[in-house]
């Protein structure tokens, strides 16, 4: 499970980011394969939501990464597990490809954050604030694809 940082924790910050970076970026690389492997449009409707949250999500990560102290920056490239992940994706068949996909949303989520309230005596807002909370959760999709 991930620990979200508070401001009371800001040095949980660099660990979020890293982590939050990491499912962006492998929900859309997963995303994509899905787009062109899937061929119930409800499966594809839904890879689609997921492409366009986790953009969402990284826009929205990158603008509350500006002007942080310290400065933290997200990581350029997948850990090794998701890039793994990411391959075999691409090796399943297309007949079968739905439910390692959906598989992968599901597993792929560790939490799901909501926004915080103002913190009494602070002018700023937590990392997760800034970031918002708009991550996907494949739920009602999920089923509708399966």
């Amino acid at each position: 499970m991930l620990t979200l940082p508070t401001p009371a924790n800001e040095a949980a910050a660099p660990d979020f980011v890293v982590k939050v970076t990491a499912l962006d970026m492998f929900q859309i690389a997963a995303a994509r394969i899905a787009l062109q492997r899937f061929k119930d449009p409800r499966g594809r409707q839904f890879a689609a939501a997921m492409l366009r949250a986790n953009q969402a999500s990284a826009a929205r990560l990158k603008v509350a990464l500006t002007g942080s102290s310290p400065a933290l920056a997200p990581p350029a490239i997948l850990p090794d597990d998701k890039q793994d992940r990411i391959e075999q994706l691409t090796t399943v068949p297309a007949a079968e490809f739905g439910r390692p996909y959906m598989d992968a949303q599901v597993t792929a989520q560790p939490f799901k954050p909501s926004r915080g309230s103002s913190v009494p005596g602070r002018s700023s807002t937590s990392l997760p604030e800034r970031a918002g909370s708009g991550f996907p959760s494949p739920g009602k999709p999920l089923k509708a694809a399966s």
